[in-house]
């Protein structure tokens, strides 16, 4: 069991500060979101400007969409003052605590006091300008409407990538309101229906009851929540998740959530301190991150807006959205913990594609994630076996489609040219795969008709290699090399082709010279795994160890000047002013913000942002470019501190690496444990010298699903010198589509 002290309190405390502008448009970049594990809402701390000043404010995001990249925007803005918007003094801040739950968010707002009495009025500004977020689209239109005294009611609509984005929301405050305007309106007195375009609505409160003092004086407490069906929808839920429960039961139940959640994995070192703490913290926080997307759609009636804009009723499934974009480690990891959970992540990415009305898997150019989630599930035996033509025919018709430019033209040419993207070979390598995923699902089904079809597609990559070197070059539509100032930049992407390493090493000339390849090239996630196929795989050992530690460093809080901070702090939620941040990486805005300890209260310190799920930027820890330009998914983190890595998605095989932790515990589905345990690993024995699973030598590179989720001891015998004789060849090898 996971010690209840590394989760005393699921309550963050911002410190919102009215201040003026000194920019028209400042860069705002959120920090420290505030959910559940697959909540659809999201609050975090916000810059807001306007004409009269900039302040902070709650912003709560509401992920409608299948991207994770589109969601709708309501900010909250308490404010101390008597004129709105109006710079106050620096040292009167509104303190806010906030619980979330699956589909909204509980603030307790203490107005600061003045002389030593409580606020006796104070504001919310209720600002829904910003009500389209994200990669796309406009804000098209909002309104308010005042339900009560107590209860607000609104929607936020909005253009999308692919249909429109419907936000509608519900607040619910716990004194009445005193009155209400939209801004910049002289309408008295205030109609209770508003909407327009860039509508923010203010409205005062009475702090005070009367001249007796009580506990509350000067406290707001602000109920939210949200739907992408209706108001109605949001009505409900917000009074199903919260209305007979007191913020301290909504902390207390938000807490429980992440322990059982994150209890999936014990990490038995209890003598880890200092950095090896500031490790086992950030791997749960990492873990929490991956538990970010996707993300619950449905109402507590089960209705939910399908992909297809209208509304439906989740009968024999729970429904997520933001099903993309994803690491491609991010699904391989939940369908090893929460295999649950993933089979409904299945169920929503056939669903999505049943709505489709060309019957496309949900994503962008060849929906990697969505592909990469179905053929994973299926080589994992998380689904029935009923399934597999479903599965066979979402894809087939996903590779096939006409609808899709960059389908028809890759299917056409080969690969993907350098004229109709940057990207064309990642874009090419992704084509490759997708179709190798549909190539293992459709054998499996005896089609040989679609294998013949796509037995070429799965190689496209080898258009863009030199014959001679191996070495990338692009090409142009009519087959010609493409040349340009950065036709060399990607020279080296093709090392890693995750269905067929095999190739990959043939086509660099040769192990020998693959791994001069890789000792030259820039750092990414999967560059230390690839060393299993040259005579050297102890130098990928090597290199995990200096990423993993490159992470924690990042991730650890430092002082203004950008010194580590050494000493650990107070375990108990802080107030975000309180704590010196250096800004400029995504470790410090997991780690730093919320707390400034180096060994605990993980649950405090969840975060989400982009869906990329970067954990910290070691560019300058690692040399070069640094990891997947400076940023690390959280998923690779978790993987690659438990000693093993999908290298290849869609096979059961994880690649074996490096430990980061003498012993821990995983929880399997059917109650099952399994144990990874290293018990000589130090600071000094950072080798693998040896492999033994159930107590018997292990000598392949990698190990398998099936093997894992029988449960078992996973040991690592560590050493301080490499087993420079520990290589692997031939079967030992991890899966290649073409293998000698």
């Amino acid at each position: 069991m996971i010690e209840r002290s590394f989760f005393l309190a699921l309550v963050v405390c911002f410190s919102l500060t009215t201040l003026t502008a000194q920019h028209k448009n400042p860069v705002y970049v959120p920090e420290n979101p505030i959910y559940v594990p697959f909540g659809a809402v999201h609050v975090t701390e916000h810059k807001n400007s306007n004409a009269l000043g900039h302040h902070y404010a709650l912003e709560h995001r509401f992920y409608h969409a299948l991207s994770a990249c589109e969601y709708g925007t309501l900010l909250l803005v308490p404010n101390p003052g008597g004129r709105h918007g109006m710079a106050t003094t620096a040292t009167k801040t509104v303190a806010t605590k906030t619980a979330a739950t699956p589909r909204g968010a509980m603030h307790r707002i203490s107005f600061p006091s003045q002389w030593g009495e409580s606020a006796r009025t104070g504001e919310v500004q209720l600002d829904l300008s910003e009500g389209a977020a994200g990669r796309y689209g406009d804000l098209l239109w909002s309104h308010v409407r005042i339900e009560d005294d107590y209860t607000v009611t609104g929607a936020i609509l909005s253009e999308g990538s692919q249909t429109l984005g419907h936000t509608y929301f519900a607040v619910r405050f716990s004194r009445p309101i005193k009155h209400y305007k939209a801004t910049g309106s002289a309408e008295s007195p205030a109609y209770p229906f508003m909407s327009g375009r860039e509508l923010s609505v203010v409205f005062t409160f009475d702090l005070v009851k009367g001249a007796q003092s009580f506990a509350d004086d000067g406290v707001l407490e602000v109920r939210t929540a949200f739907s992408a069906v209706d108001a109605h929808g949001a009505l409900q839920n917000l009074e199903t998740e919260q209305e007979s429960k007191t913020f301290e039961t909504l902390i207390w139940e938000m807490e429980q959530l992440w322990e059982k959640e994150l209890a999936v994995v014990r990490i038995e070192d209890r003598q880890a301190t200092g950095p090896a703490a500031a490790h086992k913290n950030l791997f749960y926080q990492s873990l929490a991150r991956s538990m970010a997307w996707p993300i619950i759609a449905q109402d507590v009636d089960k209705r939910y807006r399908g992909s297809d804009n209208n509304i439906h009723t989740a009968v024999y499934h729970v429904h997520y959205t933001g099903l993309y974009p994803a690491s491609t480690a991010a699904y391989p990891l939940m369908i090893w913990l929460k295999p649950e959970q993933s089979r409904r992540f299945v169920a929503s990415a056939l669903t999505a594609h049943q709505q489709s009305v060309p019957n496309l898997l949900p994503g962008d150019a060849f929906r990697q994630e969505a592909v990469l989630l179905l053929a994973d599930a299926r080589a994992k035996d998380i689904l029935p076996s009923s399934l597999l033509p479903l599965l066979t025919e979402a894809i087939t018709t996903t590779v096939r489609t006409p609808f899709l430019s960059l389908v028809q033209e890759a299917r056409k040419i080969g690969f993907v040219p350098a004229e109709t993207s940057s990207r064309s070979v990642a874009l090419t390598r992704e084509f490759s795969y997708v179709n190798w995923c549909l190539i293992m699902l459709a054998s499996g089904m005896g089609e040989i008709n679609t294998v013949n079809e796509i037995r070429p597609f799965v190689t496209a990559y080898q258009w863009l290699l030199d014959a001679e070197k191996g070495m990338v070059q692009p090409r142009n539509r009519d087959l010609s090399l493409y040349f340009a100032e950065d036709s060399l930049n990607n020279r080296d992407e093709l090392l890693y082709i995750p269905h067929n390493m095999t190739d990959a090493v043939d086509r660099a000339q040769g192990r020998r010279a693959y791994e001069r390849r890789l000792d030259a090239t820039d750092c990414f996630p999967e560059l230390p795994y690839l060393y299993v196929w040259t005579a050297s795989p102890w130098k990928g050992q090597e290199l995990l160890k200096e990423l993993t530690d490159a992470c924690v460093t990042a991730s650890r809080p430092r002082e203004a000047d950008g010194s580590l901070i050494t000493t650990v702090g107070s375990l108990a939620a802080t107030d975000v002013s309180q704590t010196a941040t250096t800004g400029g990486t995504w470790a410090e805005q997991i780690a730093g913000s919320q707390t400034a300890t180096t060994g605990g209260a993980w649950a405090e310190q969840i975060a989400g942002s982009p869906m990329a799920e970067p954990v910290a930027d070691v560019a300058d820890a690692v040399g070069g470019e640094g990891v997947a330009g400076g940023e690390v998914p959280a998923a690779w983190f978790v993987f690659s501190s438990m000693g093993l890595y999908p290298l290849c998605p869609g096979t059961d095989q994880y690649v074996l690496g490096i430990p980061s932790f003498k012993k821990v515990v995983v929880s399997l589905e059917d109650g099952k444990e399994l144990v990874i345990e290293a018990p000589l690993l130090s600071v000094r024995n950072r080798y693998v010298r040896s492999v033994m699973w159930n107590g018997k030598p292990y000598d392949k590179a990698y190990i398998t699903h099936r093997e894992l989720m029988q449960g078992g001891i996973l040991s690592f015998t560590m050493g301080s010198s490499p087993a420079r004789g520990r290589t692997f060849r031939g079967e030992r090898l991890p899966y290649s589509y073409l293998k000698k």
